[in-house]
């Protein structure tokens, strides 16, 4: 797996996972 350039673009994907992921969590923990 080469080591690609860090695009905005992915960097946007991957903060929206995180967002994702974080929201869930905190939905389930707060439900």
């Amino acid at each position: 797996m080469p080591a690609e350039k860090l695009t905005p673009k992915r960097l946007i994907q991957i903060i929206i996972m995180l967002l994702i992921l974080i929201a869930a969590f905190v939905y389930r923990t707060y439900q």
